[in-house]
């Protein structure tokens, strides 16, 4: 190839290129979506209910596995599960009610076991 020719060509080198990158991102976007479509919706058994941060290595998350609910207290030395009985008698509340008695000893009990490092 001459040395003229190929100044010439280099537009069109470019624009090959780009087009073929063009196609090869519309391929990539067509399986994406076409593989999401695909996704059962909701049918997962593990649920994260609510989780709060209590530090930076520290946190209580209430999980829902199969019909079940788990309060689950993790610190950076150790993890601590109860299960909580009847999560579906628990009342949604709003910021100015006062939670339920023995769910919120619980949540007192892992509170304090986080404090403490994960130590009883």
């Amino acid at each position: 190839m001459p040395e003229g020719n190929w100044f010439d060509a280099l537009p069109r080198i470019l624009f090959s290129i780009a087009a073929v990158f063009a196609l090869l991102f519309w391929l990539r976007y067509l399986l994406l979506r076409s593989n999401g479509q695909r996704r059962p919706q909701n049918k997962s058994l593990l649920r994260v209910r609510e989780q709060l941060h209590l530090s930076p290595r520290s946190r209580i998350l209430l999980l829902e596995v199969a019909g079940r609910a788990y309060l689950v207290a993790m610190s950076d030395q150790a993890v601590s599960m109860k299960e909580v009985p009847n999560l579906t008698a628990l009342p949604v509340l709003s910021d100015e009610e006062s939670p339920p008695i023995p769910f919120a000893k619980e949540l007192h009990d892992m509170m304090r076991f986080l404090r403490q490092g994960g130590k009883v």
